[in-house]
């Protein structure tokens, strides 16, 4: 036998708050709650910052603010304006983050020499 070890990458591992179910952290949406200023979606998970994250689906986030999850992650009062804005800018956090998969993917667009000129 070969004293070769099969070298894996190590994949992190985040919670979601709603649900309890752990899931790496690439398919969670980051929301961040910085000292007092209002809570955002972070879909590349670089912002500074309390963080929680969430599962991608609609049920997920109702799940959460009716728990009260993001009190609790983020240890202060959240505000109806702050839910609201959680719940109208939700798909659109989720499109951003499946969009860009990782922070640093590069994204090449292809124009035909054709469609310039007209």
């Amino acid at each position: 036998m070969d004293n070769k070890q099969i070298l894996t990458k190590h994949i992190p591992v985040r919670t979601c708050i709603a649900t309890g179910n752990k899931f790496p952290k690439k398919e969670l949406l980051r929301v961040v709650s910085k000292d007092d200023s209002p809570i955002e979606y972070d879909p590349t998970g670089k912002k500074q910052g309390r963080g929680a994250n969430i599962s991608m689906t609609k049920q997920a986030l109702e799940l959460a603010i009716k728990k009260r999850s993001f009190e609790r992650s983020f240890k202060r009062k959240i505000t109806n304006e702050e839910i609201q804005y959680l719940r109208d800018n939700f798909d659109e956090a989720v499109e951003e983050k499946l969009f860009r998969g990782s922070p640093n993917k590069k994204v090449v667009v292809r124009i035909k020499k054709e469609d310039l000129q007209s």
